[in-house]
């Protein structure tokens, strides 16, 4: 008897990925490890789909994965290292559809063991020569054959040990047809492991090590070794023969560098660094005296953070609704989760709420007001129509479809089935939502969806706008005369990942003192793709007609659309890498970036305290922020220092400001102590012998009084006294690094970075030192210069 187990659902996290010529044909397919399942796929270059060939459990745990293809040979085989203690190498054989196990290698115990190998598998260019490693110690070396009717024959292992060596990864070395080497990343620990005192940890350098397989000797040479600048974790083969120069690109932090075997300088190329923001900001300087600032103003719409809460878990997405229609503010936060629902009641404070109707065992799509009184909660499995009188009805979703994509209005719910299924629902005079007796298939897959709320004097959206798999935006009519009937299309330049569909233009009335202009508003469709693109077109309200196109790069990351409120009118909440905001203000169109850091989800909020508001998320914290600041190209932050600020140069490695604070009329911190000292002795020194104990008491207060000078100002000097500091401030967090204060009397009038050409890889910066400067007549005792590292 044979007992294993499977799991129900099989792993969907991809662990390693391998391309070839797995069957022999002319298209490459694709094998892919799951955790414990190997997945073989071919992409159809016709429809740009991936379909799945076959997929066998192994009842292991794959560690590596590589293809080979053996020289002259038509097809490639299949190399996984695992837990097993073994090299298993697979043939894929289309005719009966199944990996065929060609050969299977024993070298140690089962299990994820450091000593045995099939962590690591590396793999000679020309297919000669397999090496399977270790964590530590060992690695062995196979030479795949051909026997007389050309099958693969494999021979026995060839050892590369060496002792007390942690290995991080090895590759093979393109050599063309000389001996095969392979390139390994090792650190070799003897001497680490035999000091008590722990310096040798500090000395031990990483090394990269080229092992050559000697086919007339018949077995392995630890050829060279040479050790490494940075800690590196991974390695690149270089094509070699008559593509490349050969040798390997290593993978470590801050830099890539190229080394070849032999005397080959190496080459090295740092790794580019998006800077700790990724939009430019204006430092300044402002102000005199206790009371100046240094100011960052950044590009963009300032953001007030209302409150910060943390959640059990990481949501995924957030919304808000009313109890009725008619009231001013909002009753419930929804925020859902992978596998639940929480409610939140908002109050006085924000409380979890368990008799909601809302159903919290499962993820939530999307939630929305529906009619006067009743809200709908959209899931994967159904949808739920929650009265006000805490009646509920469930929609089912068709048994083996879940709803995958959804868009809802006061009177209107739309779900999208996996397929390309539409499913419509309107909300009748009682309050029902009935089912449309037609559904809609769309010839893609649904990615995105949107409805617009009802025109003004009218109960309905005419249209659902629909993302498509097909790089296409569909508008489809939910006119009562052709509903669901497709009425336009627009091709885009990629993939949708949302739409929004707002009601734009109308006058905002400005500011109080200017009369509003009286403006139409109009229909804008907005679509967020892939690939970091807004674009905005105008969707005409009768025929659904999509014209005059903008389009906007707004990050690296795909864009998704959420509506808000801002000053009565809509507007559209738009996330990438940034968060936009695109809305209409002062008779013309913004979209502006908030100053803030990235968001994942949002909704619009309202309460008695922030009327216009947002509820979003970020990582497991829930935001609530409000942005008043309408109109604005910048915002600024204010940072306050201690003198004038006089000059600043920028670090350009750090980013960091090193600023000269410099001040006349003025004493530095030390002479001010000293000098209150003075006043309190010479206080008590006026004090008859009555007054002893007062005075005492009076000059105790005095050294202990702590008045702000950039409110009460600060003591005067006379004429050629300063003090001055040097700052190194980092703007970003706002917080001061370092502070060096210059003796009294001592003026810093300039500041410069530079490279001298005695320290070429150093870099310096001087101060300019005017030490008694008298302004007038103008005259100095001396000056230097000070210079730092």
């Amino acid at each position: 008897m044979y007992l294993y187990n499977m799991t129900l659902q099989r792993g969907s996290g991809i662990t390693h990925a391998i391309h070839g010529n797995f069957s022999g044909g002319k298209l490459q397919e694709i094998l892919v490890s799951r955790g414990k399942s190997l997945e073989l796929m071919r992409p159809d270059p016709n429809t740009g789909k991936v379909h799945t060939l076959l997929t066998v459990e192994v009842f292991g745990i794959i560690r590596a994965l590589m293809s080979f293809r053996q020289s002259g040979g038509t097809k490639d085989y299949i190399v996984v290292g695992s837990d097993s203690g073994r090299i298993v190498i697979l043939e894929y054989l289309p005719s009966k559809n199944v990996l065929d196990k060609v050969h299977q290698e024993t070298f140690g115990k089962s299990g994820c063991r450091r000593i045995v190998p099939g962590q690591y598998l590396a793999i000679d260019p020309k297919g000669r020569a397999i090496m399977i490693g270790a964590v530590e110690k060992q690695k062995l070396v196979y030479i795949p054959n051909r026997d007389a009717e050309a099958r693969l024959t494999i021979s026995s292992p060839l050892e590369a040990n060496k002792s007390n060596t942690l290995v991080y990864h090895m590759v093979g070395i393109d050599v063309a047809f000389d001996n095969p080497i392979f390139a390994c990343l090792e650190i070799d620990y003897e001497e680490v492991d035999a000091d008590p005192t722990g310096e040798a940890v500090q000395t031990t350098r990483q090394t990269l090590t080229f092992y050559e397989v000697d086919f007339g000797l018949n077995h392995v040479v630890r050829k060279y070794s040479e050790p490494l600048e940075e800690h590196a974790n991974s390695l690149i083969t270089v094509p070699g023969d008559k593509d490349g120069p050969g040798g390997v690109l290593i993978c470590s932090e801050n830099y890539i560098t190229y080394k070849n075997q032999g005397e080959q300088p190496d080459i090295r190329c740092p790794i580019p660094r998006r800077p700790a923001e990724d939009t430019p900001q204006l430092y300044m300087a402002c102000g005199r005296g206790p009371r100046s600032t240094l100011r960052v103003l950044r590009h963009g719409l300032e953001v007030s953070e209302m409150a910060v809460s943390e959640l059990p878990g990481s949501p995924n997405a957030v919304w808000t609704v009313k109890r009725r229609a008619d009231e001013n503010f909002d009753a419930y936060i929804i925020v859902s989760f992978s596998n639940a629902t929480l409610v939140l009641s908002i109050g006085e404070t924000v409380e979890e709420v368990s008799d909601s109707g809302f159903l919290g065992t499962t993820p939530t799509l999307s939630c929305s007001p529906l009619g006067d009184d009743a809200v709908v909660q959209i899931y994967p499995n159904g949808v739920r129509h929650i009265r006000s009188d805490k009646r509920m009805h469930d929609w089912k979703a068709p048994e083996k479809k879940k709803i995958v994509k959804c868009a809802a209005n006061q009177r209107q719910v739309v779900i999208a089935l996996g397929g390309g299924e539409l499913v419509y629902f309107e909300m009748d005079p009682t309050g029902h939502l009935n089912e449309h007796k037609d559904r809609k298939e769309m010839n893609s897959d649904v990615l995105c969806m949107a409805l617009a709320n009802a025109p003004s004097g009218e109960q309905m959206s005419r249209f659902l706008a629909v993302g498509l798999t097909d790089e296409t935006v569909r508008i489809i009519s939910l006119d009562t005369t052709d509903c669901l009937v497709q009425l336009k299309m627009q091709a885009i330049p990629a993939m949708p990942e949302s739409l929004c569909i707002v009601e734009m233009g109308a006058s905002d009335g400005g500011s109080s003192d200017e009369p509003a202009m009286n403006s139409l508003s109009m229909l804008y469709l907005n679509i967020g793709l892939q690939n970091g693109v807004l674009l905005r077109t105008v969707l005409d309200g009768v025929t659904g007609e999509m014209a005059d196109t903008r389009a906007r790069y707004l990050g690296g990351k795909p864009v998704k659309l959420f509506k808000i409120r801002t000053r009565g009118n809509e507007a559209v909440l738009a996330m990438s890498s940034r968060s936009w905001l695109s809305y209409y203000y002062q008779n013309r169109f913004h979209l502006t970036p908030l100053s803030y850091e990235s968001l994942e989800y949002a909704s619009g909020f309202s309460s008695e305290q922030c009327p216009e508001g947002i509820v979003a998320i970020s990582g497991n914290t829930l935001r609530i922020l409000a942005l008043e600041k309408l109109g604005a190209v910048f915002n600024q932050v204010s940072f306050p220092v201690e003198y004038t600020p006089r000059k600043f140069v920028i670090h350009p490695d750090s980013a960091h400001l090193i600023v000269v604070e410099t001040e006349h009329n003025a004493y530095t911190e030390q002479t001010k102590k000293q000098r209150r000292i003075q006043m309190a002795e010479e206080m008590q020194e006026a004090a008859g012998e009555e007054e002893q104990e007062l005075a005492k008491e009076m000059a105790e207060a005095f050294l202990n009084e702590d008045l702000p000078e950039n409110i009460f100002g600060a003591p005067k000097a006379g004429p050629g006294m300063w003090a001055s500091l040097v700052r190194l401030f980092n703007p970003v967090q706002g917080i001061t690094e370092a502070v060096y204060r210059f003796p009294q009397n001592e003026a810093v009038m300039s500041v410069a970075l530079v490279r001298f050409s005695s320290y070429p890889d150093s870099q310096f910066v001087l101060f300019g030192v005017a030490n008694e400067l008298h302004l007038n007549p103008r005259h100095v005792t001396c000056g230097y210069i000070y210079t730092y590292k």
